[in-house]
């Protein structure tokens, strides 16, 4: 895709694919497939971690994890998956 060079006090402002703003990957195409993966990439880390923690922890804490840890990002992507749609 051709870009259009776009500068500031004379430097040149790099050009990028896809960036990260307020937690959400944005990119080029509207398709958010590269959020989608960011998040569940982001999901599955937090998940082994939790896992790797199940015998030690009270079955209160683990779950108040997974409202903190876990459920944000699953909401989000569900977002970004229908709004690709």
């Amino acid at each position: 895709m051709p870009t259009i060079p776009v500068s500031c006090n004379g430097n040149i402002i790099k050009s990028v694919n896809d960036f990260e703003y307020l937690g959400v990957k944005l990119d080029l195409c509207p398709t958010f497939n590269n959020n989608v993966n960011y998040l569940n990439g982001k999901s599955i880390g937090k998940i082994k971690n939790l896992n790797r923690l199940n015998p030690i922890l009270p079955n209160n804490l683990k779950m108040t994890l997974y409202k903190t840890l876990i459920i944000p990002h699953s909401h989000t992507m569900r977002w970004s998956m229908t709004a690709s749609v």
